[in-house]
């Protein structure tokens, strides 16, 4: 065969913030470690999911990865089993440190999302309020333009029932009255 060995590489930088590799000497065993590992490889879920269930999730799939890998570097690996555990050891504090990081980025975003959701808030209600003012102040120029006019004629029909003097009295009581 052409190729010496196969290297299927993992990117756990989620968990531990590096990419993790199995070397194998044939290609059947190379297929079989990406089959594995292929399972794991999408870990986002829905944006609305909360954050502790996100993080709960995130230490499942790490759990059934660090399984996977350490079957995967027992069989096929090239540490000795003696080296093993503390190669995975320093992973597992990697994936602390990982873990702390990416908790703190989600609550900075959590919180972000938080204050501008109520800074959206009062600026949709001091909108709704400004309107609202605009509306209220609207009706009453049209209530005061409508009383205006009334005003206006009933200033015009009592000036035709005034008498002006160049007709006579009884005459504008008759026509008054009519």
């Amino acid at each position: 065969c052409f190729f010496r060995n196969f290297s299927v590489s993992f990117p756990t930088g989620r968990w531990i913030g590096r990419t993790l590799s199995v070397h194998c000497q044939h290609l059947e065993g190379a297929l079989h470690a990406w089959k594995l590992l292929d399972a794991f490889k999408d870990f986002s879920g829905p944006a609305d999911v909360a954050l502790q269930s996100n993080l709960e999730r995130a230490k499942q799939q790490w759990g059934k990865v660090h399984s996977v890998l350490e079957a995967l570097q027992s069989g096929f690996g090239k540490f000795h089993s003696s080296q093993l555990g503390a190669v995975l050891q320093e992973n597992m504090v990697r994936r602390s440190t990982v873990l702390g990081r990416l908790v703190a980025t989600l609550e900075r975003q959590q919180e972000k999302q938080t204050r501008n959701s109520t800074v959206k808030n009062k600026l949709d209600q001091a909108v709704l309020f400004r309107r609202f003012e605009e509306l209220r102040r609207s009706w009453e120029r049209a209530v005061a333009r409508q009383d205006q006019r009334k005003r206006t004629v009933r200033l015009q029909e009592s000036k035709k029932r005034r008498w002006d003097g160049k007709e006579s009295k009884e005459e504008f009581m008759r026509k008054a009255r009519c």
